[in-house]
């Protein structure tokens, strides 16, 4: 499984236009994690792994379910930037998303692509 995901993240980053979202995701997850660790109490269970792994996707997607959540004021901040990071990211995302589709369409009307 890691070999699958390291080879799908290398093909992301060296992708054309990729490489914003998975660096901005990258990035905001190596810092708020150590961040987070400091500014929760010890012992704390949203730290832990697993599950800060599910709090970081659940809430930079800003889906927000709410199973775990930082009980600290500076806790709370870290999340703010959690929040941010995923906003800028799923922007990134789906602004290269629309590029691509703009360009299959720009290709499709010149001639250049068949369509089926």
């Amino acid at each position: 499984m890691t070999v699958v995901l390291s080879r799908l993240l290398s093909r992301l980053l060296w992708s054309r236009g990729w490489a914003a979202p998975v660096l901005v995701v990258s990035f905001v997850f190596a810092t708020s994690w150590p961040l987070m660790a400091l500014a929760e109490p010890a012992g704390s269970e949203l730290v832990q792994a697993g599950n800060y792994w599910w709090y970081f996707v659940v809430t930079a997607s800003t889906v927000g379910y709410g199973g775990f959540s930082p009980r600290t004021a500076a806790g709370h901040v870290v999340g703010a930037y959690v929040i941010v990071g995923g906003i800028v990211t799923l922007t990134t995302v789906f602004a290269r998303l629309a590029a691509a589709l703009e360009t299959m369409k720009g290709r499709r009307m010149q001639g250049l692509e068949r369509v089926r």
